[in-house]
């Protein structure tokens, strides 16, 4: 016989000429085809073309094996050759076309089987892009998925800029702040206010102690926290812009003049129930810092007229001032305050020698008052109502029967 190829090739011609798909032709030694009747296909054909027609289907049978195909004697060979030529053609076509169109880099996988988000690095994407619209809550559960996870949500811990615990505070712990605080140096926001359950002065000062950068520190309502806490502030935190003491009672006067004496960039200070404060340590920080914007001494009770003098004179662009429940200032206090044309808010509820006598001119221009207009009661409007009636009765009378 001829090689395995032109073997190949003949069989496959003779199985399906002359559209006969059970008539064959074979092979004798020398090359030469001879024609078989369906008739002898069917028997009558001796024992030498017999054997030799079994052996050709034999061979077909596993070349049919070799190229992928299930072998029939009825099927027509030719047609699903070129059927199965055809489809690897179309196939090989559609890939090369997907290979050119496709220039997407997301979309190309290199040879290790890693995409491009596999190989930024977490900085560019996940930490930067993702962690920081997430809750804390969802960091916390975010580190229990993997170990990948909690690698990620530390990078994240170490580069944040923001640490606001004001929402979780009462609920947070100390390991949970040591977590989110540890590896903390680039902090320009740290609010730890309502977390005093679990909130040391251990646990804080390392924190501020790394972060020089902190413009905005809130400790309110935190009476667990010492006056070294806020000493700490005023030398480790020069840029500071905002200092929320708020309901710290423990915090002293001197604490207060000491920031005031570092911190040059200071524009918000609230100071609500810091019952330590008095005129004196407030005129020292007024004086030295007149960019002051917002200031509140609510239930400040040693804070007197003397204080809002001092504010007309050094800090004219003062927008938003709460004096609440200082009861010992004055209506010829309020009035210094009429010139000033940055205030926007004022807080004076409770105090009780303010009245609306100073007030009425802040309400014509726009500035915001926590206390109401006063209404007039049902006693006076019945006093009114009646001097009405007696008026349009008198003038009803007729001037003979008047007398």
């Amino acid at each position: 016989m001829a090689g395995d190829g032109q073997e190949w090739e003949e069989v496959i011609i003779l199985q399906n000429q002359d559209g006969e798909p059970i008539a064959k032709k074979r092979m004798d030694v020398n090359g030469e085809q001879g024609r078989k009747s369906e008739s002898d296909v069917n028997g009558s054909r001796d024992a030498g073309s017999g054997a030799l027609d079994r052996d050709v289907l034999s061979h077909l049978s596993i070349m049919s094996m070799k190229a992928g195909l299930s072998f029939s004697p009825h099927s027509d060979w030719t047609k699903v050759c070129k059927e199965r030529t055809s489809q690897r053609s179309r196939d090989d076509d559609e890939e090369e076309d997907e290979e050119e169109e496709d220039d997407n880099p997301l979309n190309v996988v290199p040879a290790d089987g890693l995409t491009v988000l596999d190989i930024l690095p977490w900085e560019d994407v996940l930490v930067s892009r993702i962690l920081p619209f997430m809750s804390l809550t969802d960091l916390f559960q975010l580190r229990q998925v993997s170990c990948g996870c909690r690698d990620a949500v530390a990078i994240f811990f170490a580069s944040n800029h923001h640490l606001d615990l004001s929402a979780v505070g009462p609920e947070f712990t100390q390991d949970a702040f040591r977590v989110v605080s540890a590896e903390a140096k680039n902090l320009t926001t740290l609010n730890v206010a309502n977390c005093k359950k679990w909130i040391t002065d251990d646990l804080i000062l390392p924190v501020i102690e790394a972060n020089r950068n902190l413009r905005d520190i809130s400790i309110s309502e935190n009476s667990s926290l010492s006056t070294n806490v806020v000493r700490r502030i005023a030398t480790r935190c020069p840029d500071l812009c905002s200092l929320s003491l708020a309901e710290c009672q423990q915090v002293t006067s001197t604490s207060v003049e000491c920031v005031g004496m570092n911190c040059d960039q200071l524009e918000h200070l609230d100071l609500r129930g810091c019952w330590a404060m008095d005129d004196d340590t407030l005129s020292l920080v007024l004086q030295l810092h007149p960019q002051l914007k917002w200031l509140s001494v609510a239930r400040a009770y040693g804070v007197t007229d003397l204080l809002v003098d001092q504010i007309c004179t050094y800090c004219p662009n003062i927008e938003y001032l709460d004096v609440e429940g200082c009861w010992r200032i004055t209506d010829a206090a309020i009035r210094q305050l009429w010139n000033l044309e940055s205030l926007k808010t004022l807080k004076v509820k409770d105090c009780r020698y303010i009245t609306e006598r100073s007030l009425a001119r802040f309400r014509a221009k726009g500035v915001q008052i926590d206390v109401l207009l006063p209404e007039e009661s049902d006693l006076a409007k019945l006093e009114r109502h009646l001097r009405a009636r007696e008026f349009g009765r008198a003038r009803s009378i007729p001037p003979n029967f008047a007398l």
